[in-house]
C-alpha cells in the first residue's frame, strides 16, 4: 500500500494463506520448490531454498552441550527429528509406529 519493495518466503510445497495473499503487492516470492508458479504469478518468483542457519548445520563438538541443555543421559541414544508444516503429521506418526515396534 506504500509502495515498498517488500519479498516473501514459502517454505512449503503447498503455500499458505498468507502468503498467496501478501503474494499480489509484494515484489518478489522466493520458493523452496519447483512447481509454485500455479500458486504465484511465475514473474515474481525466485527459487531460493530454504534458508538453514549454519550453527544448525554444524553440530561438530555440540553433544555434551546438548545434553547437558536437555538434561538427557549420554548413555542413551538421542534422535533429533526436524520437520513440520503439513507434513508433521506424518512424522510424527512414522515415528510413533516405529518406536512401538
Amino acid at each position: 500500500m506504500l509502495k515498498i519493495s517488500a519479498v516473501v518466503q514459502e517454505q512449503n510445497s503447498f503455500p499458505g494463506k498468507t502468503n498467496k495473499i501478501l503474494s499480489k503487492s509484494v515484489s518478489k516470492i522466493c520458493v523452496a520448490y519447483t512447481g509454485l508458479d500455479r500458486f504465484f504469478p511465475k514473474e515474481k518468483i525466485v527459487i531460493t531454498g530454504n534458508p538453514v542457519r549454519c550453527d544448525i548445520v554444524s553440530v561438530e563438538n555440540k553433544r555434551s552441550e546438548a545434553l547437558s541443555h536437555f538434561d538427557l543421559d549420554a548413555k542413551k541414544k538421542t534422535i533429533l527429528i526436524i520437520g513440520g508444516s503439513l507434513g508433521a503429521r506424518t512424522i510424527n506418526n512414522s515415528i510413533k509406529n516405529k518406536l512401538q515396534d
